[in-house]
């Protein structure tokens, strides 16, 4: 056994020398290293990188999957090159950032709780009261996350001691958890449409001006920006508007384009989910969802 774990750490040593050296190793690419939070990145940088890999073939990625505290501590030390996160606002001094949009953020009902309402997805805001809502048993994301902070400002605004019967180091896990009738948790509309499912749920929607979600890209100040680096920040700023036609030109019919209606990224999203959850849905009834959002 101690043998065993010689090994492991002679490995996984020789790694690491292996990692930071890489620049040196293959001296004709750029190495761009990549900090963010672990949830994130499971389908943020698969929607990222492989257009940028084929448009820079010259690049080598090393993802850093860790909490946004040591990411940004990573950043401010030239430990990595970017640090891509959510809610800008939280962020330390000496960074800047760049957004690519945002989304709504929704309290998810399963069908298992007493607020669950049938033969509905999208709930009207003004349903039910969302200090009420928010004392219900909850799944959420770890403290050190992004979003759990955001949510534990929710708490504090509504003086609301939470019930919180689980954690999860994933947003992602604790999505999947609530949909098993554990709790109630808060997400959006991006996150679960990277969760295939069939059970039924609500959406109870969040009044942007309580609480939202934006996605960023931070380098630290005042460092020149290679063309590779600037290349990289475009792509994701552009990641919002390269998505929103995807989803114009795919999931939704031409007719509705045409009638010159203006819909959100978010909407989008919840548009995307519900015709996945039923691929028969009537066109006239788009068409009311797509007014409605």
């Amino acid at each position: 056994m101690i043998y065993y774990n010689y090994l492991e750490t002679i490995s996984y040593n020789d790694q690491q020398l292996v990692r930071k050296l890489t620049r040196y190793t293959h001296p004709n690419s750029e190495l761009i290293r990549i900090g963010i939070l672990e949830s994130l990145g499971s389908f943020l940088l698969s929607e990222l990188l492989p257009d940028f890999l084929k448009e820079n073939p010259e690049v080598r990625i090393q993802l850093f999957e860790s909490f946004p505290r040591i990411n940004e501590e990573r950043l401010l030390n030239e430990k990595i090159d970017c640090y891509i996160g959510q809610n800008p606002e939280t962020i330390t001094k000496g960074v800047k950032f760049y957004i690519n949009g945002n989304e709504k953020y929704y309290v998810i009902i399963p069908s298992t709780s007493k607020y669950f309402s049938p033969n509905q997805t999208i709930l009207s805001p003004s349903m039910y009261d969302l200090k009420t809502i928010l004392k219900s048993p909850l799944v959420l994301s770890a403290p050190e996350s992004a979003i759990r902070h955001q949510v534990n400002g929710l708490f504090q605004k509504f003086h609301i001691k939470p019930n919180i019967i689980m954690e999860s180091n994933s947003i992602i896990t604790a999505t999947n958890l609530f949909m098993r009738g554990v709790g109630l948790t808060i997400s959006s509309a991006s996150i679960l449409n990277k969760i295939h499912h069939s059970l039924p749920i609500n959406l109870l929607p969040i009044d942007t001006q309580i609480l939202q979600l934006q996605y960023f890209i931070a380098i630290k100040k005042n460092l020149p920006l290679s063309p590779i680096m600037k290349n990289l920040i475009n792509a994701f700023k552009n990641l919002y508007k390269s998505k929103l036609n995807e989803l114009l030109n795919i999931t939704i019919p031409k007719f509705c384009i045409n009638l010159g209606i203006v819909i959100s990224y978010h909407s989008l999203s919840i548009l995307f989910l519900l015709i996945y959850k039923n691929k028969s849905i009537h066109f006239s009834t788009i068409k009311k969802l797509v007014v409605a959002l």
